[in-house]
């Protein structure tokens, strides 16, 4: 009777662990899903962002958005996608990064960052604070600081995650 016992406890866990380790690879062959914060004053702040920009800028951030949201999550590289952790005078966890950065016509770099959470759904990025690291600078508190809130705001409140109209007219 024991044995049999075991053997059944052994069974459930050794199917418990396929299951979550089927589920963590399901995980990384979806694609995100882009998603935008929408703020009750300015509503869609990564529009408002992109819209600012110029279109080399704007260009650069489409085809990172594209990639992001074509590859399979697992098989987002580095320089595009990455989690972000605890840094020197900034706490980023919980938080990832959209990265992207190139040359304008006169030469200068840009180097941008859009900070974001995966969420509300599983399958969801959403993007909740864009800078440029040459213009804006390269620390990460303040930026980390109101994507915080704003990933709070989100978990209270899923209608401030929106679809983003990136690259569409208004």
């Amino acid at each position: 009777m024991l044995g049999w016992l075991f053997l059944s406890l052994v069974s459930y866990y050794s199917i418990d662990a396929i299951i979550d380790n089927s589920k963590k690879a399901i995980k990384g062959m979806e694609a995100l899903s882009a998603r935008c914060y929408l703020c009750e004053d300015t509503g869609d702040v990564i529009r408002t962002w992109y819209e600012a920009q110029n279109a080399i800028v704007q260009t650069a951030f489409e085809q990172a958005l594209s990639l992001l949201e074509g590859l399979p999550r697992g098989q987002l590289p580095p320089w595009l996608y990455k989690p972000l952790t605890k840094r020197a005078g900034s706490d980023c966890s919980g938080l990832h990064e959209l990265l992207f950065e190139g040359e304008n016509e006169d030469g200068s770099k840009f180097c941008c960052r859009v900070i974001g959470f995966e969420g509300p759904h599983d399958d969801a990025f959403t993007m909740l604070f864009a800078f440029d690291k040459e213009t804006d600078g390269d620390q990460y508190d303040a930026p980390c600081g109101t994507a915080l809130e704003r990933m709070n705001h989100v978990k209270q409140n899923w209608a401030k995650s929106g679809e983003c109209t990136i690259g569409e007219e208004g």
